[in-house]
């Protein structure tokens, strides 16, 4: 029976691991040590980038908007 522990055990760590995935603050099976806060980092990171990006699109078409109001002010 000691061959079928040590698998439930291997197979126990691993449905902890998946549990852990879930969280960006757990520590995960493969992982180096001092990695627990990477994910939640990186997506701090990635939408904050992805927040300026859509935000100067959006303020740049605001202001083409405005320059071509502007312009057309004589002709309407």
């Amino acid at each position: 029976m000691e061959p079928v522990f040590e698998r439930v055990d291997k197979l126990d760590a691993i449905a902890e691991d998946l549990l852990n995935s879930l969280s960006p603050s757990k520590p995960l099976l493969n992982s180096w040590p001092g990695r627990e806060n990477t994910s939640y980092m990186a997506g701090f990171y990635g939408n904050t980038f992805y927040g300026v990006v859509v935000g100067l699109a959006f303020s740049g078409l605001l202001a083409l908007i405005i320059y071509i109001s502007s312009l057309m002010k004589g002709v309407v």
